[in-house]
């Protein structure tokens, strides 16, 4: 375990510095740990294929030859908005 720092002949603006610097640096911590990630959006086979322009034979097609990746949900077909949106780019 590491000793503490000693501040010896410091003024009360040097202190404070250094005491909101420690603040700083336990709070940036702390953010990271608690951050929230993204929540993924699902689309159903209707929205996607609207969303596409295209047909739902069309995004079973691509899904089947990989170019657009399904996913089964409980039985139902989604697709990630995150996909759909990039499809084209």
């Amino acid at each position: 375990m590491s000793e503490p720092k000693r501040i010896i002949d410091a003024t009360i603006e040097e202190l404070k510095h250094e005491l909101l610097q420690e603040i700083k640096q336990e709070l940036a911590n702390l953010v990271k740990k608690i951050k929230p990630k993204p929540q993924t959006v699902w689309l159903t086979r209707d929205e996607a294929s609207e969303r596409l322009g295209v047909t739902k034979q069309t995004l079973h097609n691509w899904n089947v030859s990989g170019k657009l990746m399904a996913h089964k949900q409980g039985g139902v077909v989604r697709y990630k908005l995150a996909d759909v949106q990039s499809f084209y780019k």
